[in-house]
């Protein structure tokens, strides 16, 4: 019993608050990585960086992925 209420707990909490949207944040120039073969590929008009919307119910894991030096995330574009 006491299981399920932990790994329901997050669930459980937003459904009594009556909120579900939770927090949202929009980035700008989040730089792309591209990854490809430059030996036998040469990519010529992309854009370097692109505008990101993270959305959460953790304002705290959010702030941290809206910081530079703390973002756990990156955009990838890749050639195969």
């Amino acid at each position: 019993m006491v299981l399920f209420f932990i790994a329901s707990g997050s669930t459980l909490q937003v459904n009594l608050s009556g909120s579900t949207s939770g927090y949202e944040e929009h980035l700008s120039n989040v730089p792309i990585q591209t990854t490809y073969d430059t030996d036998s590929y040469f990519i010529q008009g992309y854009e370097t960086t692109v505008n990101v919307t993270l959305k959460s119910r953790n304002r705290i894991q959010l702030n941290a992925e809206k910081n530079d030096e703390t973002r756990n995330f990156r955009v990838m574009a890749d050639s195969l």
